[in-house]
């Protein structure tokens, strides 16, 4: 080390006084910057530091006093040195080397006790008055801590409301843990497993226990409530990230146990809009707890009459109202003056101006009740959006929303089952539109919950049903004007809110399409709701909205195999639109009318204009061609044969009548010329033959022989010989038993006579 002037070394040698600031670090607040630290050590390279510590500067401070001291120096004649000598100097002939030692700032005050200088833990014992009274007496300004640790302060509460006193003392021991523990955070004093114990369900059962009144107990668990999360959202020392998922999970939980107030709700939405995905992932249970009180909480406010109306947003959408109405009269003056004069272009010029200016002044006043609309929330909206915006924050991912959600459906549908019908409507309205607003892409999702809710065995009204259609409709984008059709909607008398009105307002503000109709449609279907589908689609037609007819036929496929009727209703509603509908592609929707009972094959027929070639003369059938294009599509080919094998096995129409049908689709397809094949020959042997063998009936020989003609020009001889063998042992086996019934009645007869002559 190059030396240093005679100066600075006599800098070096003068007595510093220590520091007198006193810094208190807790165990747990280095525990947690170790972890920290050990945590990014695993994923980044850390470089250590050569910066010495207070202890071990200060020893290397002492040893380069001494070293300074110790080397020997020319005397300068420039420097004046010699004249700090004059009233005698140190004798720096010897010298003897003495560790460093911290002298006290007051070597007046006789202390016995010693002031340490390492950091105070948690576990450590209590202070003592003394050196309370020392760093009073070396810093003045600063004053020391009073308060004892997080546990100790915790078990004094406990101790202290177990004592059963009054509520005033009860309330003073609140109070005070309350005060205490806010000092805990603030000196980082705090430890996730005391916390656990603090918001667990030991302490809130004693608060249960020593409070009899009800709300008292709960405004105290609140308070402490309230206490925690402040300390730990605004701890400077520990990082709400570091403290366990599991504290937070606690605290949903004693949360959802409490009676859900705007309070309680807007810190509940505090803690998991502030939550990391990692203590997300630690928040399943109380969360779920949570969200099923917050949606249980509805039920009990179902008064819409709570409504805090802002007065400045009130005002202006007055005015902008006012000056709409004072717009249209004179409109209406400036028309009447028009009526039964000569006009010109220039009076109708000036017509269409006023026109325009009333349009923009209706617009104006509908937008000022658009921003006003925020303030005029009853309880039960203002916390159903809380809610609804709680959740969308948590993550983007639908999926991983909708495994939120559903246990919470699941949850409400139960609820639902044991309450009063009248009284679910406002829960159920809330709950979807909850669902539409967080997962407005998925349609799985939001008619899934719809299902779960169904299931509780209400229905929704009609009326909040359009409104949770509407809603659905403008998060997906479909609406193109969404403001001006939600405000329309919500102005409707609730007796015209119905699905017939939601496609007349879509009508009258042209947003109307075949697109929309198709996936309201298809929201019925999933909900079993196939009542309301020929409603819909007749005021569909009132708008004079022609529906494709792929739309119509998808429609009555996925309609045809839960409710036939309500699917005929539809096919005989659009009439001449029906036409353009193929009902060779709509399989389903002929096989589901040969199923009910309501409707006759000769219906079907007709409906696939087949005349009965039966019944037609000979001469008047069509004739044959060799062109291909007069022969059958293939799709009417395979409905035809479909529809042979399912008149066969109809359980609903006679063995007779079910012959005739198949033969007459037997007959249609020789008439246009088609091959026979092995499923028509198949349709023939069940309707002619098994179903007269199951019902143990006699099969006429003109029957066989027919049916086995064709078995056999189609499917072979060997086949043919089966079915004629099979027919044969059940007409033995029928004769036989015939003759068994007659020996027996003959033989009962014969005794009856003989026991009379004895």
């Amino acid at each position: 080390m190059p030396s240093c002037t005679f100066a600075c070394r006599r800098a070096v040698q003068r007595k510093l006084p220590p520091s007198s600031d006193t810094i208190w670090i807790s165990d747990d607040a280095l525990h947690h910057a170790f972890q920290r630290f050990a945590l990014h050590s695993t994923t980044t390279k850390r470089h250590g530091s050569f910066v010495p510590g207070p202890l071990e500067a200060r020893r290397r401070l002492g040893k380069r006093r001494m070293a300074y001291a110790s080397e020997p120096t020319p005397t300068s004649p420039f420097t004046f040195g010699s004249l700090w000598n004059i009233f005698g100097g140190e004798d720096r002939t010897s010298f003897q080397w003495e560790a460093p030692t911290t002298r006290s700032p007051t070597p007046e005050a006789s202390v016995d006790v010693p002031v340490s200088r390492l950091p105070r833990s948690t576990v450590q014992s209590p202070p003592t008055a003394a050196m309370y009274e020392l760093e009073s007496n070396t810093k003045p300004s600063q004053k020391p801590p009073t308060d004892l640790g997080l546990a100790a302060n915790l078990s004094r509460f406990r101790r202290g409301i177990r004592r059963q006193g009054s509520t005033v003392h009860v309330n003073n021991c609140c109070q005070k843990f309350n005060k205490r523990l806010r000092r805990n955070f603030r000196q980082g004093e705090v430890s996730d497993t005391t916390l656990q114990v603090i918001v667990g369900p030991a302490v809130t059962n004693e608060l249960r226990a020593v409070l009899a009144d009800p709300m008292l107990s709960e405004q105290h668990r609140l308070a402490l409530y309230q206490t925690v999360w402040n300390g730990m959202s605004t701890s400077k020392t520990i990082q709400l990230a570091d403290f366990d998922g599991v504290i937070l999970d606690e605290l949903l939980c004693r949360l959802s146990e409490l009676t859900i107030t705007p309070e309680v709700y807007t810190m509940a939405s505090s803690i998991i809009r502030s939550a990391s995905i990692a203590q997300h992932n630690r928040m399943g249970d109380g969360l779920h707890q949570l969200i099923y009180a917050w949606a249980e909480s509805w039920l009990d406010n179902q008064d819409p009459t709570d409504a805090e109306l802002c007065s400045v947003d009130a005002v202006t959408a007055a005015n902008a109202v006012t000056r709409a109405d004072h717009r249209l009269l004179d409109l209406d003056s400036s028309i009447a003056a028009l009526h039964g004069c000569p006009t010109t272009n220039v009076d109708f010029a000036e017509a269409r101006k006023d026109i325009q200016k009333a349009r923009v002044d209706i617009l104006r006043g509908i937008n000022a009740f658009g921003e006003a609309k925020y303030s005029i929330f009853s309880s039960t909206e203002r916390s159903a959006r809380t809610l609804t915006e709680t959740l969308a924050t948590i993550t983007k991912d639908e999926d991983v929303l909708w495994s939120i959600i559903k246990p919470c459906s699941d949850g409400i549908a139960k609820l639902l089952k044991d309450t009063p019908k009248e009284s679910t409507s406002k829960l159920r309205y809330h709950w979807l539109s909850l669902v539409v607003d967080i997962t407005p892409k998925h349609e799985n999702n939001f008619v899934s919950a719809w299902q779960i809710l169904e299931s509780s065995g209400s229905p929704l009204d009609e009326s909040l049903a359009g409104s949770i259609i509407l809603r659905y409709w403008i998060n997906r984008g479909v609406i193109k004007h969404p403001s001006i059709s939600e405000r329309t909607w919500k102005a409707k008398p609730i007796c015209h809110r119905t699905l017939s009105g939601l496609i007349g307002l879509l009508d009258s503000y042209q947003e109307l399409s075949w697109f929309n109709v198709y996936e309201l449609v298809t929201v019925l279907l999933r909900l079993d709701n196939h009542t309301l589908i020929p409603r819909v689609l007749r005021s569909v037609q009132r708008c004079r909205l022609q529906l494709p007819g792929p739309v119509m036929g998808k429609i009555l496929r996925k309609l045809a195999p839960q409710n036939a009727r309500a699917a005929y209703d539809v096919f005989r509603l659009w009439g001449a639109s029906a036409r353009d509908v193929r009902l060779t592609r709509c399989g389903p929707f002929i096989f589901s009318l040969i199923q009910d009972t309501k409707f006759s094959p000769d219906l079907i027929w007709d409906m696939l204009r087949i005349s009965d070639y039966g019944n037609v003369p000979f001469y008047e059938w069509p004739g044959f061609s060799n062109d291909p294009h007069d022969g059958l599509s293939p799709a009417m080919n395979g409905l035809i044969r479909d529809m042979a094998y399912a008149f066969a096995q109809s359980k609903f129409l006679a063995p007779r009548t079910a012959l005739r049908n198949v033969e007459r689709c037997f007959l249609y397809l020789r008439i246009r010329g088609e091959s026979i094949t092995p499923d028509m020959t198949r349709a023939i042997c069940h309707a002619a033959l098994t179903r007269e063998l199951l019902k143990h009936g006699r099969v006429s020989q003109e029957r066989l022989e027919w049916a086995i003609s064709w078995i056999y020009q189609v499917e072979g001889k060997q086949v043919a010989e089966a079915v004629d063998t099979l027919v044969y042992h059940w007409r033995m086996y029928h004769i036989q038993t015939a003759q068994r019934i007659e020996r027996r009645q003959r033989s009962l007869e014969g005794d009856f006579h003989f026991g009379i002559i004895g």
